[in-house]
């Protein structure tokens, strides 16, 4: 007896899974889940986003281009495509048995917006980033350049690292942080050795930030090109 209830459960299950996957494939079910599948793909390209940023609209997906026997598809998404904007993709259609029905191709138009910091004015070689000369706009992420700054705190106290015009994207290229010694800066060297330490005058010949090593050049009457570590605001420290 309880082996006949237990074949008759196993029947039961089987059933009904056959029915689930039986059940043929529907324009709005394939609709949302091809949506769900380019809405993931763009999560996952872009850290920045959000699903309330994105929208997905299907072009051309009909009903009449999914075949009747149809109980499974596939989406074919190359691995370098970020699907952002209009792309065209296959989908291969399967019976219930995975045979191959028919392949059509859909029209997507992916759309993404994300915050950019845009110049409200021309901004010059050297100046520092304000909350005065840029701002914050709410934009489509297609077409825009790959190294953008989405978060205004990255932006302000920084450094113009070429004129900037108005209107522009900023973008990482374009910042840098405030150097502590400029090229050409008049600074003090550190020169430390074996039972010596010297304090010299001499000149930067490149820009840094403390922690960088930077060439200088002593402004002895022998003058000498040295490289040393930045150590503070117009202070290099050389090791001989």
């Amino acid at each position: 007896m309880n082996i006949k209830k237990v074949a008759l459960t196993y029947l039961l299950i089987a059933l009904s899974t056959s029915f689930i996957y039986a059940k043929q494939l529907n324009k709005p079910t394939l609709e949302k889940e091809i949506a769900q599948t380019i809405i993931k793909k763009l999560l996952k390209n872009y850290d920045v986003l959000s699903k309330s940023d994105i929208k997905i609209d299907i072009e051309n997906l009909k009903s009449k281009y999914i075949p009747e026997r149809a109980t499974s598809y596939k989406l074919i998404i190359a691995s370098n495509s970020n699907v952002l904007g209009p792309t065209i993709l296959p989908i291969k259609f399967y019976d219930l048995e995975n045979k191959f029905l028919s392949r059509i191709h859909i029209k997507i138009d992916a759309k993404a917006f994300t915050n950019f910091i845009r110049a409200k004015e021309t901004i010059s070689k050297k100046d520092i980033i304000t909350s005065q000369n840029v701002k914050i706009s709410y934009e489509t992420l297609y077409s825009k350049p790959y190294n953008y700054i989405p978060n205004l705190k990255t932006v302000i106290g920084k450094e113009a690292t070429r004129m900037i015009p108005v209107k522009s994207i900023i973008t990482k290229s374009m910042i840098r942080d405030v150097p502590n010694i400029y090229r050409d800066d008049k600074i003090t060297i550190i020169i430390v050795g074996t039972n010596i330490k010297l304090k010299v005058k001499g000149i930067a010949l490149q820009a840094g930030l403390i922690g960088d090593s930077i060439k200088v050049k002593t402004l002895q009457s022998k003058q000498k090109i040295l490289i040393g570590e930045i150590i503070a605001n117009k202070i290099v420290k050389v090791d001989i």
